[in-house]
């Protein structure tokens, strides 16, 4: 594998494996996406999240929200 670089404008607040090529990135303003490295693809799911968890097999995701929870 070849080492990847993701750069983001703001400050990451968490990083978190969701299976086995995707990464899901919080941003500290609350910006949820995920990035898969080997297609070097990020998608942004979400905004506003305070906390969020995926499923095990990573199909579903929970994210608690400022004002909602999705």
């Amino acid at each position: 594998r070849r080492p990847f670089t993701l750069e983001l404008p703001g400050k990451n607040a968490e990083l978190r494996w969701v299976q086995n090529d995707t990464l899901a990135v919080l941003q500290a303003n609350g910006a949820l996406s995920t990035y898969n490295p080997s297609k070097n693809n990020l998608v942004k799911i979400a905004d506003d999240v305070k906390r969020f968890t995926f499923t095990e097999n990573g199909s579903a995701l929970a994210a608690l929200e400022h004002t909602a929870l999705d």
